[in-house]
């Protein structure tokens, strides 16, 4: 039935075009609303009932985290993203592979969501960034989010969601998000103060930043490269627009990400050859 629906959007014009806009508005809000009640009320109490009864629970306020200082709210919220861009990640990547636009669409649209929830959480200071996110971390989660925003509902009103190159673009994005994010959740539950469990740390990065790197600065380029050569030119001024303005931002962000993600790779591996952290008295 959703599938149904997908393939015009409620419009009864198969054809991609702005008619499909009202359904895809009401689409993105209904996806929005069980993306919140089921991620961010539903799997979030879960997760906190879990983890608060592991042995590394206490551990984890013993340090400040990436999107909060708590770093038992950021480990939750990790968790959610990982949970959430893989799913969309995995819808992508059948679609792409069998050849099925509305799959891929979901998976497109799965992916919108997050960014249209995590730009107003960082609006209006809701979980995770109660106590007010980092500025520079606002600009570079700012720049993917609107970089992302930016591409997907033109991309899907042009009809461009169905180009192979596209479809490999997406899928490379989206499942690099999960896995960057699963990254981050595996190494909050390694207590670093145990010279075994920092060296899993160290692994579990080593493992993290190669799949990052793949699919952030081999797969994606490539997609991009080989799209920009065989389908920018017959693409209308405002898809040539988006397709620079998303290529560009993302670009950037991949690179300001990356950075980070050597640096804590590193900075693991040291550890982890230290014998890991000393404990505080």
């Amino acid at each position: 039935m959703l599938n149904a629906f997908l393939v015009d959007f409620g419009s009864g014009n198969p054809e991609p075009g702005n008619h499909w806009l009202p359904g895809l508005s009401v689409t993105v809000a209904l996806f929005l609303a069980l993306y919140h009640v089921m991620g961010f009320r539903i799997l979030k109490s879960t997760l906190h009932g879990i983890y608060s009864r592991c042995s590394w629970w206490p551990y984890l306020t013993t340090y400040q985290g990436v999107f909060s200082k708590d770093v038992q709210i950021e480990v939750i919220y990790t968790s959610i993203l990982a949970i959430h861009h893989i799913l969309g990640g995995a819808c992508m990547a059948y679609g792409s592979y069998t050849g099925s636009n509305p799959t891929f669409i979901v998976g497109a649209l799965i992916s919108l969501v997050d960014d249209i929830n995590d730009l107003l959480s960082m609006y209006f200071k809701t979980f995770p960034f109660q106590g007010g996110a980092d500025p520079k971390l606002m600009i570079v989660l700012g720049i993917h989010h609107v970089a992302a925003a930016l591409a997907t509902v033109p991309a899907i009103t042009s009809g461009a969601t169905a180009n192979p190159h596209i479809q490999q673009i997406g899928t490379s994005l989206l499942l690099a998000g999960g896995f960057s994010h699963l990254t981050l959740s595996l190494s909050r539950t390694r207590n670093r103060q145990d010279p075994s469990q920092a060296t899993q740390d160290a692994f579990i990065w080593l493992l993290g930043a190669s799949l990052f790197f793949y699919f952030r600065f081999v797969l994606y380029p490539t997609e991009m490269l080989a799209f920009y050569r065989e389908e920018y030119a017959t693409l209308d001024g405002t898809m040539q627009f988006a397709f620079i303005g998303f290529a560009g931002l993302m670009t950037l962000f991949n690179v300001l990400i990356f950075v980070d993600c050597l640096t804590g790779t590193a900075s693991r591996v040291m550890i982890a050859l230290k014998g890991g952290e000393k404990k505080t008295k």
